[in-house]
């Protein structure tokens, strides 16, 4: 008599990647066979939810036109639409000639290599941090030419972190800018969802401003249409009724945490203090001129000074002056939004800031600012979108909203060694850490001639350069460094749908001698690459 195999009933602790949320996931597998797919409860990050696309992801597990083996092309010639007359080879075969390409690189110049990916995992804490670095190559940073780049660099200059979101659980009034933040879209979508739903049952009110009347405005107290690419001005407008009509601000928490009394002189530039280089304020107590970090000291926020033979006057002073051109009757026209509503958004806001009110949470007062405005891609994707980002930047530091209870926050890692969190430069501003990990410091003003295809050394603020990369890939013959690219790796992402030109990304792949992509399709990378490997 022959046993009966014990059949399998299993559920498996994953991870879902199918966005950058990563939410916990369990997976039945029945004999060896994944069947199902649900929300992890013992996952912090999504406690147990999981969206309709996490769910889907089944299907491409199992997909029948998934590449399984490595494939080698065997026609020289690409283009789009050109069949790159596929040879299955073995992975040795395959991790042979990758080596055979990748040593004779490193021995030359291993710039020659690049690496694109938009994998977290591989970006943050393989590819990037390790294994590029160990090569020799600075060319690993390749995402979306639509990524939030105008984003990162402005989150990056004022909270230290490159996302950035707001206290569901304590906020009152949230002002939601080209995002729908917390309806199934944006950052850490399934938490976001159940928090807004329990910030909404508490009272929190919802503006949303936007072209579209999206899910989020469909679902919000209030819709605002607004003309694509006027955002930055209809804030502006927001800010200049704030500071110039209602006289509402923080004024502490711009005096202590912000370069708002930096004394500034006539040609924009800071005044400094000779031989420290530290930005000046002016003391009111000493009526003079003071490093900005000297002990006991009471900033002026506003007055016109004249330190030596140089007239000033703090950051702040000329903010409220520069805003003015900004009336809310000067900016209808431009937003299409009413001069009225931008007055009555104005004082809702100032309002429900709450300015100077404190909360206790587990035993300790905090200040309490319940107010928030929250961008993202739509609002940004327009020209100045970094300029469109700092002036909301401005109005959550304007209400104190800032790293408060309720207010706007960064989404810095955190733990006990302090890895990530930000540091301080000479001028008291906040430095950040690299976007994940601390392979590489943003902003790094070391002088040094360029080397990366991106041409980071001539663009410290910028946290992607996409395009440049194209270029000098693509133009390499007119590039002004000193290598050409001959290796090309990609990881998870498409280069020729995210460009919106793609004859000219098939052009930068065929200026490639050899171009390797890891995919679980044959997608349009495939199709102008070398050799494929099966994710």
């Amino acid at each position: 008599m022959i046993a009966t195999q014990e059949k399998e009933d299993v559920w498996i602790h994953s991870v879902c990647e199918t966005c950058f949320a990563f939410c916990g996931i369990l997976a039945q597998r029945k004999d060896g066979v994944v069947v199902k797919i649900d929300g992890d409860p013992d996952c912090p990050a999504s406690a147990g939810h999981l969206c309709a696309r996490g769910q889907a992801a089944l299907i491409s597990l199992y997909d029948p036109a998934r590449v399984k083996v490595p494939l080698k092309r065997t026609n020289p010639v690409k283009g789009i639409g050109v069949d790159p007359k596929w040879q299955e080879i073995t992975w040795d075969e395959a991790l042979d000639l990758l080596t055979q390409k990748l040593k004779k690189v490193r021995e030359e110049d291993p710039r020659k290599l690049v690496l694109a990916t938009f994998d977290h995992y591989a970006l943050g804490v393989l590819i990037r941090p390790v294994w590029a670095v160990a090569f020799g190559t600075p060319n690993s940073d390749w995402v979306g030419y639509y990524c939030g780049n105008y984003l990162h660099a402005s989150m990056y200059l004022t909270n230290g972190s490159f996302h950035s979101d707001f206290d569901l659980d304590y906020c009152n009034y949230v002002i939601l800018l080209g995002n729908q933040q917390g309806f199934m879209a944006g950052l850490n979508a399934n938490v976001a969802a159940r928090k807004m739903a329990d910030a909404r049952r508490r009272g929190m009110r919802v503006v949303v401003v936007d072209p579209i009347g999206t899910n989020a405005a469909a679902k919000a107290d209030e819709w605002i249409p607004i003309r694509p690419g006027t955002d930055g001005a209809f804030i502006l407008s927001i800010i200049n009724v704030l500071l110039n009509e209602l006289g509402c601000y923080d004024r502490e928490f711009l005096r202590q945490r912000t370069n708002g009394p930096y004394l500034v002189a006539e040609d924009g530039g800071y005044l400094k203090e000779g031989g420290s280089g530290k930005a000046l304020v002016w003391d009111e107590r000493a009526e003079a001129a003071v490093p900005f970090d000297k002990p006991a000291t009471e900033p002026a926020l506003e007055g016109s000074f004249v330190v030596g033979e140089i007239k000033c006057q703090p950051a702040f002073q000329a903010l409220k002056e520069h805003v003015k051109i900004y009336a809310p009757e000067k900016v209808a026209p431009i937003t299409t939004v009413a001069a009225a509503t931008i007055r009555r958004i104005a004082k809702e806001f100032g309002e429900a800031a709450r300015i100077g009110s404190t909360i206790t949470i587990d035993g300790k007062a905090l200040p309490y600012r319940p107010v928030a405005v929250n961008i993202y891609r739509g609002a940004g994707a327009h020209k100045h979108g970094t300029h469109t980002a700092l002036a909301v930047q401005i109005l959550n530091m304007i209400a104190g909203a800032f790293y408060v209870p309720g207010g706007h926050r960064g989404l810095n890692l955190v733990g006990p060694s302090g890895r990530w969190t930000p540091g301080a430069t000479v001028d008291g501003l906040i430095t950040p850490p690299s976007a994940i990990g601390r392979a590489a410091q943003y902003y790094d003003f070391e002088e040094r001639e360029p080397e990366e295809l991106g041409l980071r050394e001539l663009y410290p603020i910028s946290t992607n350069r996409s395009p440049i990369y194209e270029i000098n890939v693509r133009d390499h013959d007119q590039s002004p460094l000193p290598y050409t690219p001959e290796v090309l790796i990609v990881c998870r992402r498409n280069l020729m749908m995210s460009n919106a030109n793609p004859e000219l990304a098939a052009k930068m792949f065929q200026r490639v001698p050899f171009v390797v992509n890891f995919s679980t399709h044959l997608d349009d990378v495939s199709e102008m690459s070398d050799l494929v490997l099966p994710d």
